[in-house]
């Protein structure tokens, strides 16, 4: 993507823009054929070189935290804490990978990969960005606990997962709906909510549109690091200075671009 629209280009050239990744950068699906077992934390460094590379204005760079980075750094902490170096971590990750909560430690197999410098990065990454007008964009959904921006600021562990763990309640049991939606948005100024996480497949085929799901006029999500179809790996290039007031007006090709020119 920073070779398509030529992003850390034009942010070094002092233009008003802003980058925003929406977390799950790292990890793999184990049924996934991977080339690369290190490409995760190899774009987490690309991220890290291309901030330090643009000076003060690294901060138009920004990296949201998805649930990935969150459970990996956790995980890491605790392997770290119970003596994992560098010539036990095979034997320690293994044992963690055989326990009974096997499954789950799996989905994060970044911890056989990260670095205590990377982990430092990770573990400091934001959970929200709230645009200069109308756009707001997390990892996965609405913090229905968030009563101001100063639980945002500063979130509890409850709206912490609901920032990064929550899906829309048409996609899990007790998620949240579009009206805690619209009425968080209202709480913080925003207008529509753009996030990843949820999988398109999880959502109604009739909100499914050019490779991105529009769930009611106030959210739009896409697939990131952990898409799956129908979902089509995409970028979103958003007029910051205009107010959009619905997700319907954020056409195809104009704001909504497949990440590959072939949509694949």
């Amino acid at each position: 993507m920073a070779k398509q629209t030529a992003l850390i280009e034009q942010i070094d050239s002092g233009q008003d823009v802003y980058g925003l990744i929406l977390g799950d950068v790292l990890d793999y699906k184990l049924t996934e054929s991977i080339s690369d077992p290190e490409s995760d934390t190899k774009i987490v460094d690309q991220i890290r070189r291309f901030q330090q590379q643009l000076g003060g204005r690294g901060e138009r760079l920004i990296y949201l935290k998805g649930n990935h980075e969150l459970a990996a750094t956790d995980i890491y902490a605790m392997l770290k804490k119970n003596g994992m170096n560098d010539s036990n971590r095979k034997p320690l990750i293994d044992s963690l990978y055989r326990s009974a909560q096997g499954s789950y430690f799996q989905q994060f197999n970044s911890i056989e990969r990260i670095t205590d410098e990377q982990y430092e990065y990770l573990v400091d990454l934001p959970v929200i960005t709230v645009g200069k007008r109308s756009m707001v964009a997390v990892h996965a959904g609405t913090p229905t606990s968030a009563l101001n921006i100063s639980d945002l600021a500063h979130p509890s562990q409850t709206v912490l997962d609901q920032l990064l763990w929550g899906r829309p309640s048409v996609a899990m049991a007790n998620g949240y709906t579009t009206s805690q939606t619209q009425s968080f948005l209202k709480k913080i100024g925003g207008t529509f909510l753009i996030s990843g996480h949820t999988p398109l497949n999880y959502l109604p085929a009739k909100g499914l549109k050019n490779g991105v799901s529009l769930l009611d006029k106030g959210q739009l999500i896409f697939s990131t690091g952990y898409g799956a179809e129908p979902g089509v790996l995409s970028y979103l290039a958003i007029d910051l200075s205009k107010t959009y007031t619905s997700v319907s007006e954020l056409k195809h090709k104009v704001e909504i671009h497949p990440l590959f020119p072939s949509g694949k």
